[in-house]
């Protein structure tokens, strides 16, 4: 087996997946969801798949992003009084 398929299937999610794709496969032989329902349900597993490795890959990027070294200083507010002045 290719590398990506090993870890897919040591995943919990791909795990999963795989059980729902068998689960759709099943219901389609027995006669419960037509074809095109298949088709339609397995590519939702998928995009959901791809879409949770993605944010996992996103979050664990920013994770290990360093912190920047200083922040920006802040501007203060400077209230300014017209009826006081010096004449």
């Amino acid at each position: 087996m290719k590398q990506g398929t090993i870890d897919l299937l040591s995943s919990e999610r791909g795990t999963l997946c795989l059980l729902l794709v068998l689960a759709s496969t099943v219901l389609v032989l027995m006669g419960k969801l037509t074809a095109e329902q298949w088709l339609t349900y397995t590519q939702w597993i998928c995009v959901t798949l791809v879409a949770a490795k993605t944010i996992t890959g996103a979050v664990e990027t920013m994770k290990s992003a360093p912190a920047p070294a200083d922040p920006l200083p802040t501007a203060t507010a400077v209230k300014i009084n017209p009826s006081s002045s010096s004449e």
